[in-house]
Parts: C-alpha cells; sequence; structure tokens
C-alpha cells in the first residue's frame, strides 16, 4: 500500500453542527476568523525579541473530543496569549498522534457500523455513503485531526496551522526515522527479550497510565511469579506460582480449586498440571503445548514431593484456589500465609490436625525492629499467620477484607524485618533467601516464571490483553546511569509545574528502566529503520515531536520536500553537525537553522497528569539525548482533569447524559464561559468534578463582565495611558486597589495559577467598580483606564468576550485586543495612604453590619463618636512601648502612658480605654500598624462614606460626632468606647411612643 499524500491544505473548518445560536456561538465565530485574518497564530522568527514556544501531548485519535480534554487545551492556549500580550514571539503549534492501535481500533468499528461510532460521524456531518473511506485506519485517524483542530478553534485557540501535523505524515515518519538512527548511533538503543503485553486481535499494546491503547487497565503492573513444580507419583509435575518461593521449606500440602480441571502443559519432555488460564500463560511466555484435561477430585489425597526438601506432602481441593490466578496451583505454607491458615481451618478435623502440626516457622522477626502496629499484630501462641489472623478477627475464607489486610501486614513485616532459620540461608534476609531460591529453582528446572497482569487490561478492541515473550525486542535504553544521571541533573534547570511534580521526578525517573521501543503487529507509525519488520512504539515516537514542529513549517509552505528531509539534513539543523542535505538550497538551510536556534530550547510542555510517568520523562531523555545542553527543554506544566462522576470522563459519561457532548456544551455557554468554568473550578494542579450549574455561574459571570466593561471603555482610543491626576480620595483608592490587583493577576499568570487569576478579574474586580460607583465614583478618565487594563488582563481567558466588549470598530482603529499590552499594576498610580483610609470604611461596614445583626428592631439614625485626640496619643505610645520590648500586660502599658506628661489629664480613664484592646494582638501589629490619623483627619473619613453608609444600611440619617463633644447625643455613655480609626456605634430607634422603651446604642 502506498504512501497516503501529504495534506499540505490542513484540517478543515470541519462540519457546521457545531454552531452555537447566534448570541453566543456566532459572535464568537465573528473573532475566531478576525485571529485567522490578522494571523495571530503564526509565529515569525524575529531575532532580537524575546520569544515563548508552548506544546501540549497531543491526543491520539481514538474517538471524538469531550469537555474533559479542553480543560488542558484551553489552559495552554491562555498561557499562549499571555505570552503573546507580555510582547512575546509565541509559537503554538499543535498536532496529533496518530501512531498506534486507537485509529485502527476507530476504523475496525465504522467497518462493523458500531452503533455509537456511526452516530458520532453522524453529527459530524458524514453520510452513510461516505463511511467505508472511513474504515481505513490512517483516513480516520486524519478525519478525526480536523474534528479536534474544528473543536480547538471553536474554543478559542489560536495556534500556528502551519505546523500542524499528524504522526503518520511522509514528512514526520522521515523525522522518526532520523531520530533512531542517531539514537543508535549515540547507544541508546539494545535488544534483548522481554514480555510484553499482547492483544490476540490487535497485536503488542501499551499497558500505561495514558490508556493510549487501551479500554482499561492502564495502571495494571506486570507480576513476576516464581511457579515451583511439585512432582506427582506419576511423573508428572504440578506447578505452583508463588510470590514467596523462600517458604517452599514450610509447605504443608498444596492447594488445587475446588471443582473443574487442569490441563497438561508440556514442556522439553515434562509434563506439568496446571489451570486452563495457566497454560494459556505458559503458551504465550514460555512456548510448549497443552495436553490431556485433569478432572481436580481425581486428584484429591495424592501426595507430591516438594522440590529442594524432597518432603511428601498432600494435595487437597480449597476455594481458596483462584484458577485465573497464577497457575491454578497453590503451595500451602500457613505458618506464614493467614489464607493458607485459615484454609487448614476449614477442613475435617482428621486431615487438619496433622498439617496444622506441621506448619513449619520459617523466620524470625527481631522485635526491636518492629514499630508497634507490628508488634501488636504478632502476639500471642501460634505462627505469624495464626497471631495475625486472630488479631484481626478473620471470620474465613469468605472474610476477604479482613483476610486480605492480614497476608498485606504479615507479608510486609516479613519481607522488610524478617531473617531466615533454615538451612541454607539461616540468617539471610527474606529478600536475599527469595532471590537465591528463585534463581536456584529455576536454574535445576524445579520451576518457571509467570508472569500476569495486577489488574485485569482490556484493550481498545475488547480483547483482554496478555502477556507475551518476545525474544529480540529493541529498548530505548533509560536504565543507563549516565542517561539518567544527566536527566536528574537538568531537572534543577528547569521550571516545573506543579512543583510537587519536580520533587516527584528525581524518584520517577529512579524506577524508568529500559522501555520498548517497537512492536510488531497492526497499528500505524513509522517503521523501524534498523528493521522494518518492527513499527516504532506510540509513546517512543511522541518524545522530541516539539522541534520538528519548526521543519514542518517549510514542509507546509512547500519549501521543503519529504524525500528532502535525510538524516544528514536534521544532523545539521537540529545539532549543526555535518554539511547537511545537499539537495536543499544552502540558504533555505541556514534558515531552516536560525529558526529552530530561535525558538528552542521549548519553553513548556504541556499535559495531563496521566503523562507524569508515561511521556514527560521519555521527553526529557529523548531530548538531553539528542541535543546540546544549550537546547534543553526548559519547562513542564502537568494540569489534573475535569472528572465525571466517577473518575476521568468517558464517552460512557457522554452518552449517559453525565456531561453533555461538546456542541451542546458551546451552544449552552459558549466558549468563553466554558474556558471560564475551567479556570474558576479549581486550580490546574487539582481534579474538578463537572458541575453544569458551576458552568452556567461562569458563563453568567462572563456575561456580566461583559456588561461592566462596555461603558468603561467609551472615548477610549488606545489600550494604555495614565489615569488623571487624582485629588479624591475614593478615586486615589479605587486606583490603589485596581494597582495591587493587577500586580496580583500579573503574578498569577507568571506561575500559570489561572484560578487565582480569575478570582481576582471576574469575582473581586466586579465588587471593587461597585463599590467606587456606590460611594459615589465616576472619575470617568479612571474608569476608562481600569477598563483598559481589565479588557486586556481577561483576553487570556476569556479571548471573546475581551474583544467583543472592545468592539469591531475600535478593534480596526486601533488593533485586536490579543495582540495589545497586557497590563501591569504601573498602569495605575497606588497611594498607600488611600489604602488605608478606605480599610478603616471596610471594618466599619463589618462593625456596622454586626451590631444591626444583634439588634434586631428597627433602627432610623446612626451616631459615629469619633476617639478624642488624647486617646490617639496613648495609642501610639502603647505601640511604641510594645515594639521597644515592654510586655503586653495592663501594669506595663499603663506605665508607659504615666510616662507622657500630656496624658497625665486622662489617665483615670486609661484603664478603661486600654481594656477595649487585645493587648496581645495590640503587640504583634505594633510594628506594621500606621500612626492613627488626627481625629479632624479620621472624622472627614467617616463624613465622606455618610452618604454609602445610609445607602447601604438603609438609615435616615448618620451623624459624625467627635468623641468630646457628644455628652448630649450619648445617653448611654457608648462613646467612651470609641478607639483611633474605630468609631463607638449608637443606634437611634423610630421616635418613641409613650410606652417604647429608651434608646439603645
Amino acid at each position: 500500500m502506498t504512501e497516503p499524500t501529504l495534506p499540505v491544505d490542513g484540517p478543515a473548518d470541519g462540519p457546521a453542527h457545531l454552531s452555537p445560536p447566534p448570541d453566543i456561538g456566532a459572535r464568537e465565530r465573528v473573532w475566531q476568523g478576525r485571529w485567522r485574518e490578522a494571523g495571530l497564530g503564526r509565529a515569525v522568527a524575529s531575532p532580537g525579541r524575546p520569544k515563548f514556544m508552548i506544546v501540549f501531548a497531543y491526543p491520539g485519535t481514538s474517538g471524538f473530543m469531550h469537555i474533559g480534554h479542553m480543560r488542558g487545551y484551553t489552559v495552554a492556549d491562555a498561557i499562549a496569549r499571555y505570552h503573546r500580550m507580555k510582547g512575546e514571539e509565541v509559537f503554538f503549534p499543535g498536532g496529533i498522534h496518530a501512531s498506534g492501535l486507537p485509529a485502527v481500533t476507530f476504523s475496525s468499528k465504522v467497518a462493523r457500523r458500531d452503533t455509537d461510532t456511526v452516530e458520532g460521524l453522524q453529527l459530524w456531518g458524514v453520510e452513510e455513503k461516505d463511511l467505508s473511506r472511513l474504515e481505513e485506519p490512517e483516513a480516520a485517524a486524519r478525519f478525526l485531526g480536523e474534528t479536534y483542530w474544528t473543536v480547538w478553534e471553536r474554543f478559542g485557540m489560536v495556534m500556528d496551522r502551519s505546523a500542524y501535523l499528524t504522526t503518520i505524515d511522509p514528512d514526520y515518519r522521515q523525522f522518526i526515522r532520523w531520530q533512531f538512527l542517531r539514537l543508535q548511533k549515540r547507544g541508546r538503543l539494545v535488544q534483548k527479550p522481554y514480555y510484553a503485553p499482547f492483544c490476540p486481535r490487535s497485536g503488542p499494546v501499551s499497558v500505561d497510565a495514558s490508556e493510549t491503547d487501551l479500554d482499561r487497565g492502564g495502571n495494571a503492573e506486570i507480576v513476576t511469579y516464581t511457579a515451583l513444580a511439585f512432582r506427582l507419583t506419576d511423573g508428572r509435575r504440578i506447578l505452583c506460582a508463588t510470590l514467596r518461593p523462600e517458604t517452599v521449606y514450610g509447605v504443608t500440602n498444596l492447594w488445587v480449586p475446588a471443582e473443574g480441571s487442569l490441563v497438561e502443559w508440556k514442556h522439553h519432555g515434562e509434563t506439568y498440571l496446571v489451570s486452563e488460564a495457566g497454560a494459556a500463560k505458559l503458551l504465550e511466555q514460555v512456548g510448549g503445548e497443552t495436553g490431556a484435561t485433569v478432572p481436580v477430585d481425581s486428584l484429591e489425597g495424592e501426595q507430591v514431593v516438594a522440590p529442594f526438601t524432597n518432603s511428601q506432602v498432600p494435595l487437597l481441593r480449597s476455594a481458596l484456589v483462584d484458577p485465573m490466578v497464577g497457575t491454578g496451583a497453590v503451595m500451602s505454607v500457613p505458618a506464614h500465609a493467614p489464607a493458607d491458615w485459615v484454609a487448614l481451618q476449614e477442613l475435617p478435623e482428621s486431615r487438619k490436625a496433622p498439617l496444622i502440626a506441621a506448619a513449619k516457622v520459617l523466620l524470625t522477626l527481631p522485635a526491636q525492629r518492629l514499630a508497634p502496629s507490628e508488634r501488636e499484630l504478632f502476639q500471642g501462641e501460634g505462627p505469624p499467620a495464626a497471631q495475625a489472623v486472630r488479631h484481626l478477627g478473620v471470620k474465613g475464607l469468605s472474610d476477604t477484607e479482613r483476610l486480605q489486610e492480614a497476608t498485606e501486614r504479615v507479608y510486609r513485616a516479613e519481607h522488610a524485618h524478617g531473617e531466615m532459620t533454615v538451612d541454607p540461608y539461616r540468617g539471610q534476609s527474606v529478600e536475599e533467601a527469595r532471590a537465591r531460591v528463585a534463581e536456584a529453582a529455576i536454574s535445576h528446572e524445579h520451576a518457571v516464571e509467570v508472569r500476569e497482569f495486577s489488574e485485569p487490561v482490556i484493550c481498545r478492541c475488547g480483547e483482554k490483553v496478555v502477556i507475551r515473550r518476545i525474544p529480540d525486542q529493541w529498548f530505548l535504553a533509560y536504565g543507563d546511569r549516565g542517561w539518567k544521571e544527566q536527566v536528574r541533573g537538568h531537572l534543577e534547570a528547569m521550571r516545573i509545574f506543579p512543583s510537587d511534580y519536580g520533587a516527584e521526578l528525581p524518584g520517577i525517573l529512579d524506577w524508568f528502566e529500559d522501555r520498548p521501543a517497537v512492536r510488531q503487529g497492526k497499528w500505524l507509525g513509522t517503521p523501524f529503520p534498523q528493521d522494518p519488520r518492527w513499527i516504532i512504539e506510540p509513546i517512543a515516537d511522541s518524545t522530541f515531536y516539539p522541534a520538528y514542529y519548526i521543519v514542518r513549517r517549510f514542509v507546509w509552505d512547500r519549501r521543503l520536500k519529504v524525500e528532502q528531509l535525510t538524516p544528514a539534513f536534521f544532523d545539521y539543523v537540529f545539532t549543526g553537525e555535518g554539511p547537511g542535505e545537499p539537495s536543499v538550497d544552502p540558504a533555505l538551510l541556514e534558515e531552516v537553522r536560525r529558526e529552530f536556534l530561535y525558538f528552542y530550547p521549548l519553553d513548556l510542555n504541556l499535559g495531563g497528569k496521566e503523562h507524569k510517568r508515561v511521556h514527560f520523562p521519555p521527553f526529557l531523555y529523548n531530548h538531553i539525548a539528542l541535543l546540546p545542553a544549550p537546547l534543553w527543554p526548559k519547562g513542564i506544566f502537568v494540569h489534573w482533569w475535569i472528572t465525571g462522576r466517577t473518575g476521568k470522563i468517558s464517552k460512557k459519561d457522554v452518552k449517559g447524559g453525565a456531561v453533555p457532548p461538546v456542541d451542546r456544551a458551546l451552544a449552552s455557554w459558549g466558549a468563553d464561559g466554558l474556558r471560564l468554568y475551567y479556570a474558576l473550578a479549581a486550580t490546574p494542579f487539582q481534579d474538578a468534578e463537572w458541575d453544569e450549574e458551576a458552568c452556567a455561574r461562569a458563563a453568567e459571570r462572563a456575561q456580566e463582565v461583559l456588561k461592566l466593561l462596555g461603558p468603561l471603555l467609551d472615548g477610549v482610543q488606545g489600550f494604555t495611558g495614565p489615569s488623571a491626576s487624582l485629588s479624591d480620595h475614593l478615586g486615589r483608592w479605587f486606583s490603589s486597589v485596581v494597582h495591587e490587583l493587577l500586580a496580583r493577576v500579573r503574578l498569577a499568570f507568571d506561575d500559570n495559577d489561572h484560578r487565582r487569576a480569575a478570582e481576582a478579574l471576574y469575582v473581586e474586580l466586579p465588587t471593587l467598580l461597585r463599590r467606587y460607583r456606590g460611594r459615589g465614583g465616576a472619575d470617568p478618565n479612571l474608569l476608562r483606564s481600569v477598563g483598559s487594563a481589565w479588557l486586556r488582563a481577561i483576553a487570556p481567558i476569556t479571548p471573546h468576550l475581551a474583544e467583543e466588549a472592545w468592539g469591531e470598530e475600535r478593534a480596526r482603529k486601533v488593533g485586536l485586543v490579543a495582540r495589545a499590552q497586557f497590563p501591569g499594576p504601573e498602569e495605575l498610580p497606588t497611594y498607600p495612604e488611600a489604602m488605608a483610609r478606605e480599610a478603616l470604611v471596610d471594618r466599619l461596614e463589618e462593625d456596622i453590619a454586626s451590631l444591626l445583626k444583634a439588634w434586631k428592631s428597627p433602627a432610623t439614625e446612626l451616631r459615629l463618636f469619633v476617639a478624642a485626640d488624647w486617646k490617639r496619643m496613648a495609642e501610639s505610645t502603647m505601640r511604641a512601648a510594645l515594639q521597644g520590648g515592654t510586655s503586653p500586660d495592663l501594669g506595663n502599658l499603663m506605665k508607659a502612658l504615666r510616662a507622657r506628661e500630656e496624658l497625665k489629664p486622662h489617665l483615670g480613664e486609661a484603664p478603661g480605654f486600654l481594656k477595649l484592646y487585645d493587648l496581645r494582638e495590640l503587640a504583634s501589629e505594633a510594628s506594621t500598624t500606621t500612626e492613627p490619623l488626627a481625629s479632624e483627619q479620621e472624622a472627614s473619613v467617616w463624613k465622606a462614606a455618610v452618604p454609602f453608609l445610609r445607602e447601604r444600611f438603609g438609615l435616615m440619617e448618620v451623624q459624625v460626632v467627635q468623641e468630646e463633644r457628644g455628652k448630649d447625643l450619648d445617653p448611654r455613655g457608648r462613646r467612651q468606647r470609641a478607639r483611633p480609626g474605630r468609631p463607638a456605634l449608637y443606634l437611634v430607634e423610630p421616635a418613641p411612643t409613650p410606652d417604647a422603651r429608651p434608646p439603645r446604642g
């Protein structure tokens, strides 16, 4: 089959079914078209200008996009937009990972007309007559890639279309071939036997957390059993799979399933009895052939000879044995295996007694090494297994939860602390003895190794994945110590988000071993240049791909031909080695090399948390193997998921209605509503369960910001410009709080924490604006400055909203918001004194609200008594004394007050004044609090706030009264409670009737 021609025109716009109603989708499509027309996504190498290159782990072609996928992609777009608005040349490419099984599985579903698949294709405008085209895997992969690009654009993502690729494009395959030839040249490929995950229908698959090839089971690990051979009297052997071969010295009997049959497995002239499932594993991993079926009841009571000890033990049936696990036969070591001990208790007394008596303790657990919980577990009579069963109250084999706990705790303690007490391993640790017994058993043909998954693994095609031995597997040598240390050393030079992952990465690298690089079977990918019978494995062909995006643009523009992408070409472009490809014009070759050196190193690679152990370590390994150190990656960003009710969103959640399909979500809330929901739902480093109500609230919040922004922008001719000189306190305060907010927003974007930025811009700033206006603020120049900064600050998260608020006319005259400068706090002046004064009003508002809540009676008038000047002097004196080391108690502070001549007339009132304070709190604030305002200054603050307070609390009148002059207005003596910055409050009820109570304060 010939390779398809290169798709130089890029993905089509896709079907029209994703068009939301005119009030949301149509307007968003207008701005998406404007961004395309302006070439916003096309990066241009601009020497001397800072650059920023970001990629995301490109998606596999397994099906259609859903709203869970879009969280990470929109985060990447927001990051790219922010850096573009900082004045950097941003290169943000995107591609499709078509390698492996996903597209093969998808096309097979098309071929058998799977209902869900056909319905999905119909939504994308595919007619029945066109379905046959998508029965071919490469065509299916390319079509799915087109749908992905369409969804990305509908969500407002702006990427460089000229870099778009799929991993099955002919030019990309040339790049991958070069990569593996160079890796071999650098000694990074090795060949050796391997036990590989294998689907009987689809061939080899990858088992990893990304579940690229799988329907489920991506977190499964391969468990290796030692299957020890026990000889029957007729010469046949029974294979007993165990994880603890060192305990063979304590075997009392063998267990086989309670019912059913075993089968003969024949290998190298020997006949073994195993379960049918065990035989299937052995055939895949060892070879041989199967023979006759043997009913288990015919084996009941047979004697078998144990390896190493040559002792005879009986063979018994038990429900303990799961035929699907291991080999379907288990050696019983009741002294150290809680399940074996419990199974013996369920036997008739005549059989149970001799076996319990024969139970042999094989190891000792030094008490001084045990943790308290372990010492508590191993108490009383009997061997360790019996002690654990008794301590945890295990009732029988059906008590699976407690039995599992007993087993895990015994095994863990014995592995960590146990020392063998039997020859020839006396005094050795359990770990050491285990390895030596297993090695001896296999070398003397007393055992074979059997591997299986720790949990069921199901291929995307629906078949159960097995483990198969491959004798000549090619590996990437990630276990190489020198290579690993290079990767570890580079981590310190990187920015890794979140930092927890950066701390976790060295440990991940510690266990990273050689990884299979190629596979044989029915899937898409690049033929292995060293041996075309193999296809390069999907993860292995997606490690160095960011570098190729740069070259891809020249292929897209038809300036480079596929046949020119030779090893000599890539050697020169990526490493500067050699003369380059002679068929490429030297000037063009230099241009490609310069562009690569401009955009590299990669600034940020973004992917979901499923890539933490799967994609990111190989990404680092291969960059470090292929490039000189100055070009190694600079950053990694791991984002968490939008989840369904039971975990990661799947097509079942969409089909079942738990989450909406992409088209309905866009129609309901618009791209910006969804983008804002993703930002507000949680930090990027936490999962967030899909919440339709929260999404609706986010969309409403976005529309609210649009309504607030429009009036602020009237008369704005450009994006920046200093505010008019601010003389009024309220304007100075509003300018200051927006200044401080913009500083926090800038820092949040620098930290890639879009939730912090979104909360400030979409929740906090509208509240501040309402407060400013509610207090009577209306400075048009200030409002325009705030509006301009606000407009630009929201553009990375809700880009359509920003352009819509700016308007098409202004966009034509001045330019798109997406090309504007991101705002900084310096655009709005800050006034610390105004901030401090407004903080007083905030606290007064809280005090009044608390008083009214407790009052529970109508009130028409509020009197604010402003503290006398002597109290300001007293407070300053106390703060100075506390700063000087005076302990915060009444006696010491009174002593400090007595030392001030000016305060002597008020010493009689001073103890009552001091009792208004929490003295320890005053001490902690002493060095950070500014001097209190003078009485007249403070009074002016409260008088300016009177209109606001009257409207805020529905009061007829608010009076501001100096404490010294308020005697006639304070019949209950409340004014004495006044403190600097904290006026005393006195509420007045409506005019009393003859039987009414007197006013209260």
